[in-house]
């Protein structure tokens, strides 16, 4: 058996750094560059690089299908002003962290006519499908719990909504758009059933760096597991290392590999659980 002192030679140089700090920090108003608990819960494993006996195996991929609630609404009665994202729009690959900064910068014509006029009549766009298809639209209002945010996914029609939710910003006006809508709640126990037992570290991809790292730690004999976490949208789709914190030489693996500027998903996912907060429907 190897030493974890090994894993001094595995970099970290390939990593775009500001994407995935874009991506962690919650703030973006696109709703594919928000981490999302619900794709961390539905992550897959890959058997042949799994390290762990079948007893803790089963038992992580319990905790993990336990860690979010999910419940269904309809005819959610929402202020648009409350929205604070879009799903998708033709401006998704350049990040804003508002709305309103979206807007000023993506289509400011929206918003030259600064009335509750100029706001119905943005609301007036066809692919806004919430409006003008209510009974056959799989449009949506998701809420976050973790980021205490709703948003709006939708087709299309973000850049009229947005001017929409920003002229009721600005004029404090509140419009009403009912839809159907989904939240999202971390369950508090299913985490302490990951973060107890695990250090858990994400490892940003491209996955030949994700082999060498994988090699490195069969090579030191150390005890893991891996899973692959998509995030749909953003060519981003990192993989989480489980360490036993139960393991010396596991707990030492996983100092080493935080040092070297893997981030700790054991303090994300205490800080989302501290910051959640439920959406009570009228």
């Amino acid at each position: 058996m190897g030493e974890p002192t090994q894993l001094n030679r595995f970099e970290l140089s390939f990593v775009h750094a500001a994407s995935y700090e874009q991506l962690l920090n919650g703030k973006q108003v696109w709703f594919n560059w928000c981490w999302n608990w619900e794709n961390f819960s539905e992550m897959s494993f890959s058997h042949h690089l799994n390290q762990l006996q079948d007893d803790a195996m089963w038992q992580l991929r319990h905790s993990l299908s336990s860690l979010i609630s999910q419940n269904q609404f309809s005819n959610f009665p929402c202020d648009i002003r409350e929205i604070s994202g879009f799903s998708s729009s033709k401006s998704e690959g350049i990040p804003f962290e508002s709305i309103e900064r979206f807007i000023e910068v993506q289509a400011p014509a929206y918003i030259k006519n600064m009335s509750v006029a100029g706001m119905e009549d943005n609301l007036t766009h066809k692919e806004i499908r919430i409006i003008s298809e209510p009974s056959t639209t799989t449009d949506r209002y998701v809420y976050l719990g973790w980021l205490g945010r709703i948003f709006l996914t939708q087709v299309g029609g973000s850049h009229h909504m947005g001017a929409a939710v920003y002229i009721a910003k600005k004029l404090g006006v509140s419009r009403i758009v009912p839809a159907n809508l989904t939240t999202y709640q971390i369950n508090p126990a299913a985490s302490q059933e990951l973060i107890s037992p695990y250090h858990m570290l994400i490892v940003p991809r491209p996955r030949m760096t994700a082999f060498t790292l994988h090699s490195i730690l069969r090579d030191i004999g150390i005890r893991y597991a891996i899973g692959h976490v998509s995030v749909y949208g953003t060519g981003l789709n990192p993989e989480i290392l489980f360490f036993p914190k139960t393991s010396r030489l596991a707990s030492r693996a996983a100092d080493i590999l935080r040092s070297k500027g893997l981030v700790c998903v054991n303090e994300l996912l205490s800080k989302a659980v501290r910051q959640s907060q439920n959406l009570q429907p009228h």
